[in-house]
């Protein structure tokens, strides 16, 4: 079970958190058990773009990452005109409440553990 310890300004995850453009008061609100998919409502695209930021600006390895174990893809449904629907059909919070348990938690302390070891491995 992750620890729902705060995330204090000398955390790895804390730089992280800002440079995906958290604020100091968005952070203080997070723990280590924060969700990035769960709590957080990352998917899709905005998922792989801040996960990439962990390769890009702090150097880790992200190989052994199965994504999809993770976060939902940005299109739902056989084409994006089925998934275009369905999204006008369902409201987002509503679409990741019900798809939630299809899905690993990842958390802030697993990505902190990433970037201390600047590698991901299945926690």
């Amino acid at each position: 079970m992750e620890s729902s310890s705060e995330i204090r300004p000398d955390d790895e995850v804390y730089g992280y958190l800002s440079e995906l453009g958290y604020s100091a008061q968005q952070i203080a609100g997070m723990t280590m058990s924060t969700r990035m998919f769960h709590d957080l409502g990352s998917y899709g695209d905005t998922a792989v773009d801040e996960m990439s930021v962990l390769q890009r600006k702090f150097g880790v390895d992200l190989s052994e990452l199965d994504f999809k174990k993770y976060f939902p893809p940005e299109f739902e449904g056989k084409s994006k005109f089925d998934a275009f629907i369905r999204n006008m059909a369902v409201s987002r919070e509503t679409r990741l409440v019900t798809n939630a348990d299809r899905y690993e938690p990842l958390t802030l302390g697993m990505i902190n553990r990433a970037m201390l070891a600047k590698r991901w491995r299945r926690f």
